[in-house]
């Protein structure tokens, strides 16, 4: 993968003290590179990367694209799927280098610059006892990962990321720099909570709440073969309406041998956390899993107290390995158990390399403020193809969305970037949600200068 350091920018824009890569520089495509976190980069070219290194820089990058005619695409950070960012003739402004932050820990709130980590924030924030309902993986960047809705640890309970957005630090199209919060510029402020690539400016800090952290954190890990799949996958969608808040179930699946990187026999790992103020309160909330009808078939049962940050990272870094190629599809669906196992079945025996795995979330949350974020169910089922011949590219990146397009019937929508949108168009916000965008969109960016969500007419 393409370090920040192996990366040399020849070019300078006036009044940017950053990096810049113009289209044919030397340090273009490592620049180019690096905005996607898979190996299999996007087909577009940018004609300009910027990499700001400070607010001024970003004013600056937008003031200029405005006057040459170039669109505008954002990055803070993460795995972003589909890279959005990234469009050909455009301007990238790529926040890697804005990653300050600052910790108040008796207001409970986090001021910080997009790029920075959710497992940075993270552990800075264990430091005084608080937490962040932040991303799974240790890589996922905060602005990305809040701005997309946010699924992270505790999320049941404390929310999405983006209902933890207190306020947000926004250069607009013309280059001016405002504050948004839910007394001023309210409706940008609004945006922010979840519009993701379609907002209408460049966030360039966020102030997050904080939550104490957890006392106790239990897990209970149930390891399956493919033969209890109807069984399991049945009862864990008839639970959903009896789930604790406090408690986090996971079905996932994938074929990989992680020693060797080869096949293995197709494996359904149950996972749920739980997140309590005392073991008693954690044990408690675990103790619904322990009705699965296929308990005694379990291949192994692992029970586990005392879970700190970096055990609960380690499975998710694990099935996600930096240097290989990626392509991934989701959908939210309220359906019952007889309108979704046909489809899960397809999907679940069907995997097409050993590391492609399933993500399939017990979520019963909706959202819970008037923000973009608009769509969830019961349900979020995720695939994520992985794998690291070239060759196979076309084959890999339309499998995800041929194996969903069956799930199409019931789906409520797709969660932002962790979709096909190239391949299967899909819903991200409702209805209402989309008019309301459109029309803080024409509002404040009425050139249309920032770039919006991909569709399937973009290059792949």
């Amino acid at each position: 993968m393409t370090q920040y350091s192996d990366i040399v920018s020849e070019s300078r824009i006036e009044g940017i003290e950053g990096p810049v890569f113009f289209r044919g520089d030397s340090g273009y495509e490592a620049a180019r590179g690096a905005a996607a976190w898979r190996a299999n980069k996007p087909g577009r070219y940018p004609e300009v990367i910027v990499h700001p290194a400070s607010v001024a820089d970003v004013q600056a990058a937008v003031r200029y694209a405005g006057a040459h005619g170039l669109r505008v695409g954002v990055k803070s950070g993460g795995h972003s799927w589909v890279s959005p960012h990234v469009r050909d003739g455009a301007m990238l402004i790529d926040l890697r280098l804005m990653e300050e932050f600052r910790i108040d820990a008796e207001g409970q709130t986090l001021w910080t610059r997009p790029s920075l980590r959710g497992s940075r924030l993270n552990a800075a924030a264990r430091e005084v006892g608080l937490m962040f309902p932040g991303g799974h993986n240790t890589d996922v960047a905060i602005g990305g990962f809040v701005m997309c809705g946010g699924y992270g640890w505790n999320g049941r309970k404390w929310g999405n990321g983006c209902a933890n957005l207190l306020e947000v630090e926004v250069v607009t199209a013309t280059g001016e720099l405002l504050i948004c919060n839910a007394e001023q510029n309210a409706d940008l402020f609004w945006a922010a909570r979840g519009a993701g690539p379609g907002f209408p400016g460049v966030v360039t800090g966020m102030k997050l709440r904080l939550y104490d952290f957890p006392k106790a954190i239990h897990r209970r890990i149930y390891i399956y073969g493919l033969d209890q799949l109807d069984e399991l996958l049945r009862w864990s969608i008839e639970i959903i309406p009896n789930l604790p808040d406090n408690v986090e179930p996971i079905i996932s699946a994938n074929s990989v041998d992680l020693e060797t990187g080869g096949w293995a026999p197709t494996q359904l790992r149950f996972v749920a956390v739980a997140f309590g103020d005392s073991d008693e309160e954690a044990a408690e909330a675990l103790e619904i899993f322990e009705t699965c009808p296929v308990m005694d078939k379990a291949a192994k049962v692992i029970r586990q107290t005392g879970v700190d940050m970096a055990a609960l990272y380690a499975p998710s870094d694990a099935v996600d390995p930096e240097g290989y190629r990626y392509a991934a599809d989701s959908i939210w669906t309220n359906a019952p158990a007889e309108q979704v196992l046909p489809p899960a079945r397809a999907l679940f025996e069907d995997l097409p390399t050993p590391y492609t795995h399933i993500f399939w979330q017990l979520w019963g949350k909706q959202p819970a403020e008037d923000m973009a974020l608009s769509v969830q169910a019961d349900l979020f089922v995720a695939v994520y193809t992985v794998w690291d011949d070239p060759a196979k590219d076309a084959e890999m990146m339309e499998w995800a969305p041929s194996k969903m397009r069956a799930f199409e019937p019931i789906s409520c929508g797709s969660q932002l970037n962790d979709d096909a949108t190239l391949y299967r168009r899909s819903r991200y916000l409702s209805e209402e949600a989309m008019a309301r965008l459109d029309g803080i969109c024409a509002a404040r960016d009425p050139g249309r200068l920032f770039l919006s969500y991909l569709t399937e007419s973009d290059p792949r």
